[in-house]
């Protein structure tokens, strides 16, 4: 909530640059800009009723699903599936980076058909072809301008 709509006046009004909600399959779903603070308290309701409510896997709110890695931990490849839903086709960017935010490779970033399953694989090698450090990484899927992301860990 900003300052703002707490009451505690201009000085310490806010917006959200960043928003993040984790769900209990530990799916994270977050945006850079756009967020109202109807928006977020909505996000964080629904994230609520997860944790409270048995399901047989994270709620599709976003058109697409990011699924969990496969095998994780890894070592030396892990394959990456996630779901495109609706019609006509796509901007999708599958990207993997540390988890300080850095991109450490790129494995798709284009437009892809919706209305599919896609899987791609990591070979644990960063953009340059040299083989990333053992530890804790993030897949970060970007669909229509919201992102999904889960944790992956390399183990040499």
């Amino acid at each position: 909530m900003g300052g703002l709509q707490a009451g505690l006046g201009p000085a310490y009004a806010v917006g959200f640059d960043a928003f993040f909600v984790m769900d209990a399959s530990g799916l994270i779903t977050w945006r850079r800009q756009g967020w109202s603070v109807t928006g977020a308290r909505r996000a964080i309701n629904d994230a609520l009723d997860d944790l409270h409510t048995a399901v047989d896997g994270p709620p599709d709110r976003a058109g697409f699903q990011l699924h969990a890695a496969y095998p994780n931990p890894f070592n030396p490849a892990t394959t990456i599936a996630y779901s495109i839903d609706g019609q006509g086709d796509a901007p999708v960017e599958l990207r993997i980076t540390d988890v300080r935010g850095r991109s450490v490779r790129t494995l798709f970033d284009g437009r892809q058909p919706a209305g599919a399953e896609y899987s791609m694989r990591w070979d644990g090698l960063d953009d340059d072809g040299r083989p990333a450090n053992s530890g804790t990484y993030l897949t970060n899927l970007r669909v229509r301008g919201e992102t999904q992301s889960r944790f992956i860990t390399l183990i040499k």
